[in-house]
């Protein structure tokens, strides 16, 4: 019986809690969520991320609706963000979350952690599909295939934010084409596997042990300074090797002998790239 007693007010305050959530969820104003999350990424994110709506959930979880990341001037839609606390975060000053994130491109589950000076945040998503990602209708080739990403990034807020991490991307069946390529004779290029793995101090990305296995084979080295207020500013200086394969030599190598190739049984060609991500310059 006292074990009784001491149990009762206990549900009693979960109950009143449970209550309160579903009261808050059904009666909490959807455009000050929507304004109070688009305040909290402007201040940690600049102007980069936006949502256009945003509305509470039970039990305890936000949704944002048509997000869009700005850049070169122009916004691109992302998706859908579903984001609950855990709940230890609750009763703590650092608050820890998972999402997930959604959009016809695919689904990408992320896990992230902040309190007032510091962040951290991590993505772990397969099957991405490369066509429909935000940016690609501006890009002046067609892009096919599978996207696999592991990445885990932190970082510090405030005026000027600087961010580390490491991880790793990989292309699996990858076809590149379009009217870019068909100026140069070709008419797509397969990419079995493209594998890049990168690390980041002080907002500068390094990248490391890439290798890029199909019609054209090689590698990819060189640095990124990322900007994260202004991303198509961000810095970079990037070398890329390629050689046709054997088996796309002579498909292939038309294109590699304009871009330069040196004579020679590879049949390879070194390209530079700087200036910024918004407006890169090629070199050969």
């Amino acid at each position: 019986m006292m074990a009784g007693k001491a149990v009762r007010p206990t549900v009693y305050l979960l109950l009143f809690a449970l209550f309160t959530a579903i009261f808050l969820v059904v009666n909490f104003p959807q455009d000050q969520v929507a304004a109070y999350v688009n305040q909290w990424m402007k201040e940690n994110a600049g102007n980069v991320l936006t949502a256009q709506a945003a509305s509470a959930q039970f039990p305890l979880s936000i949704r944002l609706r048509d997000i869009e990341l700005a850049s070169g001037g122009r916004k691109y839609p992302v998706g859908d963000l579903s984001l609950s606390p855990t709940l230890a975060s609750l009763v703590r000053e650092r608050k820890s979350f998972s999402a997930l994130l959604e959009g016809d491109w695919g689904t990408l589950p992320i896990d992230m952690a902040f309190d007032r000076e510091r962040w951290e945040v991590g993505f772990n998503g397969d099957g991405i599909e490369l066509s429909m990602l935000p940016a690609a209708p501006d890009l002046p080739i067609d892009l096919e295939g599978e996207l696999s990403i592991d990445t885990r990034i932190k970082g510090t807020g405030g005026g000027k934010p600087v961010f580390s991490g490491e991880g790793s991307i990989h292309l699996v069946d990858a076809v590149v084409g379009g009217d870019a390529l068909e100026l140069f004779g070709v008419d797509e290029i397969k990419l079995t596997k493209v594998r890049l793995f990168w690390s980041a101090e002080d907002n500068l990305v390094t990248l490391q042990e890439t290798g890029i296995e199909g019609d054209i084979m090689g590698d990819i080295g060189g640095t990124i300074l990322v900007l994260p207020g202004n991303p198509g500013n961000s810095r970079v200086n990037l070398t890329l090797n390629l050689r046709p394969s054997l088996e796309a030599q002579d498909r292939i190598g038309p294109l590699m002998s304009l871009l330069g190739s040196k004579t020679g049984s590879s049949g390879g060609v070194r390209v530079t790239i700087d200036g910024t991500l918004g407006e890169p310059k090629f070199a050969l």
